[in-house]
């Protein structure tokens, strides 16, 4: 990912690539394409017990499942279809063609034509495949029986609800920023966007595998950007 720049300092190696294309144009030669690095294996949950894809997998997964079958009531046929869809992953059963209207294009995407073609499961298949299949079978589960809307609205208006002290505070500096205008006011506002964003991947569901938790205390009690 980084390379090494004048003095020894690591620089992206994207930039890296960039700088020497430019230097060879500067000079009056052409620009030679880059040499394309062969792509690492996919990172699956048959990794390992003690990776992240198989916790991601094996664990999370089936408790985002679960956590829309807790928020939502939802018709009892539904309801069994999202615990098989659960099971099903816990179990490790093979990746299934999407049939729904609207989604079973997606089986002739290159990756997961590939995934259907081996027998691939829930643990097998790429890492990055499963997370997008998941959200894909639960609105195909859903609408099979006639449920329509986001399975996870609920739980996203609790999360919004629980945030919104630290949201309307982290509006404030860039209000603030605009304001003053230049450079100076950008760059005092930073800290606060970086704080914006941490409390933004604190609300995100997928992380929390659907547990909602609230901010504790006034705006401001929390931890600093520090």
């Amino acid at each position: 990912i980084y390379s090494m720049g004048a003095g020894g300092r690591a620089i992206p190696a994207a930039l890296a690539m960039v700088a020497t294309v430019a230097v060879g144009v500067a000079a009056g030669g052409k620009a030679a394409a880059p040499a394309t690095p062969s792509r690492p294996a996919w990172l699956k949950a048959d990794d390992g017990p003690h990776t992240f894809t198989f916790d991601t997998v094996a664990r999370r997964l089936p408790r985002i499942v679960r956590s829309a079958l807790e928020a939502e009531d939802l018709p009892e046929e539904a309801a069994a279809d999202l615990e098989a869809l659960a099971s099903d992953i816990e179990s490790n059963a093979p990746i299934k063609p999407l049939s729904a209207p609207g989604l079973a294009y997606w089986n002739e995407y290159p990756l997961m034509k590939e995934a259907l073609e081996g027998k691939e499961t829930w643990f097998s298949a790429p890492w990055w495949l499963v997370e997008n299949y998941l959200y894909k079978r639960i609105l195909e589960t859903l609408a099979a029986r006639g449920v329509r809307g986001d399975p996870f609205a609920a739980q996203k208006r609790a999360a919004l609800e629980g945030s919104a002290p630290f949201v309307h505070e982290g509006i404030a500096p860039l209000r603030a920023a605009a304001a003053a205008g230049g450079e100076a006011g950008f760059m005092a506002a930073v800290p606060f966007f970086v704080y914006g964003s941490l409390w933004g991947n604190r609300a995100d569901l997928s992380l929390s595998a659907g547990v909602v938790a609230a901010a504790k205390g006034p705006a401001g009690s929390g931890p600093g950007p520090d």
